[in-house]
């Protein structure tokens, strides 16, 4: 099993992203392996909701690592999410903030769309 150690967490590396997995918004500089960033995720704890189960952390080779984070602080965590989110901001007043979320959600999408979601 191939891992990425951080200072506090070790990440097991997949091929494809889980079922039930969320991105997660950790910082990526101690997730590079070989030039390649790994974008971090995440699977809910059992028991505490909204908490992150450190024993299940693993981290996918991706392009556009910082987009997907980027969308998963829009509540873009997975694509299913992401396209969720698009769909009730196209239906929303357009404000600037509501604007920079369509955008990078859009964004998101294009490498989220690349990737393999069981």
């Amino acid at each position: 099993m191939t891992t990425i150690k951080t200072n506090k967490h070790v990440f097991k590396i997949v091929e494809k992203i889980p079922y039930g997995y969320k991105i997660w918004c950790y910082p990526t500089d101690q997730l590079v392996l070989d030039g390649c960033t790994y974008l971090p995720l995440y699977k809910d704890h059992p028991t505490k909701a909204h908490h992150v189960n450190t024993d299940t952390l693993v981290v996918v080779k991706s392009d556009g690592v910082r987009e997907l984070i980027s969308a998963a602080h829009c509540g873009g965590y997975t694509k299913q999410l992401m396209i969720n989110r698009l769909n009730r901001l196209n239906k929303c007043k357009k404000t600037p903030m509501h604007m920079y979320e369509i955008e990078t959600l859009k964004t998101a999408l294009i490498y989220a769309n690349a990737l393999i979601w069981e």
